[in-house]
């Protein structure tokens, strides 16, 4: 579990590198929630070049602040789990 895979983009706009796939959850640092909705992008991809988590995602704030925590290199971070992310739409 690496936060430097945690980049946050502009406000609250958050690209994964690669997940954390034995809790199967993203680690988000708390410093950078900065507004009520969090938007979230998981980069990582399959040997074929395929995303294995295709699309966005947004999860509220109060509920990811919610969720455990774990430090790293100093940085606070909220293990949200995956199946806790709600896919943006399109419309």
């Amino acid at each position: 579990m690496n936060p430097l895979k945690t980049i946050p983009l502009g406000m609250s706009n958050f690209q994964i590198k690669e997940p954390w796939w034995k809790e199967h959850a993203v680690g988000l640092a708390e410093r950078d929630m900065l507004e009520d909705r969090l938007t979230v992008e998981i980069l990582h991809e399959r040997k074929d070049g395929t995303r294995t988590f295709p699309g966005k995602y947004w999860i509220p704030k109060d509920v990811a602040l919610k969720c455990p925590v774990d430090w790293r290199k100093g940085v606070k971070l909220h293990v949200v789990p995956i199946t806790s992310l709600k896919e943006v739409s399109d419309d």
